[in-house]
């Protein structure tokens, strides 16, 4: 499948959260093609740094053979394993220990995502449908406290 059938397919089927639907649709996607140390290469053969590291999860680059292996051997063993429900993991329970010995103070929990947790890719369908139907938008006061505005979306965009 060329380039451009997989731009033609993300337009039609891919939500991109954390961009402007308009200018997607007017630009089309970026296709990286592959990684390798702080650089991806995309489909049209440009070499570009990747400056927010695979979206701070590729922060030792790309193509680190240690980590390859690894990874090939724990997908060999138990490809994935919920931590729902009180399932646990090896790997999962030494990283977490692993983690809170690293941590400062009492701060000896920790919770592991399942996948992208970011709020705005759960506000962005959201937000547009609200735009489009020309709802109305809830509206923060301005004092009320960071930690409980976090990442709810305003009527242009951005976050609170």
């Amino acid at each position: 499948m060329n380039a451009n059938s997989l731009e033609a397919l993300d337009r039609r089927h891919w939500i991109h959260p954390v961009a402007s639907w308009a200018d997607h649709e007017e630009r089309g996607p970026a296709i990286l093609a592959s990684g390798r140390g702080a650089y991806v290469t995309d489909s049209e053969g440009r070499e570009l740094i990747d400056g927010f590291a695979g979206l701070w999860c590729v922060n030792v680059g790309y193509g680190q053979e240690s980590i390859v292996e690894a990874a090939l051997q724990q997908m060999r063993r138990l490809p994935y394993a919920t931590g729902y429900f009180g399932f646990a993991s090896e790997p999962a329970i030494r990283l977490a220990a692993r983690l809170a010995a690293l941590t400062p103070g009492d701060l000896d929990h920790i919770y592991f995502t399942l996948g992208s947790m970011d709020m705005p890719a759960y506000f962005k369908p959201t937000h547009h449908a609200h735009v489009r139907e020309q709802l109305p938008f809830l509206h923060m006061p301005d004092d009320l406290p960071r930690h409980l505005k976090t990442s709810v979306p305003r009527p242009n965009g951005t976050q609170l």
